[in-house]
């Protein structure tokens, strides 16, 4: 009889799909398979995601005005948001 699998193997076959970069990012937050729920590792990767549009537009819109202090300040302050 064919079983289905069990939540562990969900939750590594959703991470065996992402790019590395957002597995190690997923990592590094705590939400590695054997600790995180299916639903915070999905919620970790739309931040992630949202974080990257975000500095996406602003990269886009304000080219030419400063564009590597912008970045250099976007970073810091995702850096003491976590």
């Amino acid at each position: 009889m064919i079983q289905p699998p069990n939540t562990y193997t969900v939750r590594k076959i959703f991470l065996d799909g992402l790019p590395a970069h957002i597995i190690l990012h997923i990592i590094e937050c705590g939400a590695a398979p054997n600790l995180a729920t299916l639903s915070k590792m999905m919620k970790e990767v739309e931040h992630l995601e949202d974080n990257k549009a975000l500095e996406n537009f602003y990269l886009k819109c304000c080219r030419g005005l400063g564009v590597s202090q912008l970045k250099a300040g976007f970073q810091a302050s995702q850096a003491e948001a976590d």
